[in-house]
């Protein structure tokens, strides 16, 4: 499941996530992005995009809650990449 550039537009993330891993084979993989609080995003909303900025520690815990494991994760500038699986 390939969710790039969406995350950061779904208020209800936890939903999202319950909807990845009930779709989710058992051997099957999400590559999911996230876009941090930082001074680029936070710009972004300043322009008017409805965003919804989460933290590297948050974006964990969720999937950690939802019963994902990560098997890699990638951080840039504007942009958190999550590869993950279930648990």
């Amino acid at each position: 499941i390939l969710c790039v550039g969406l995350s950061e537009y779904i208020s209800d993330l936890q939903m999202l996530l319950a909807e990845i891993i009930r779709l989710l084979s058992n051997d099957g993989c999400a590559i999911i992005t996230s876009s941090p609080p930082n001074l680029l995003n936070q710009l972004r909303k300043f322009m008017g995009h409805q965003i919804y900025l989460r933290s590297v520690s948050t974006i964990e815990e969720m999937f950690d809650n939802q019963g994902f494991f990560i098997i890699k994760k990638n951080h840039s500038t504007i942009q958190d990449q999550y590869l993950i699986t279930k648990q």
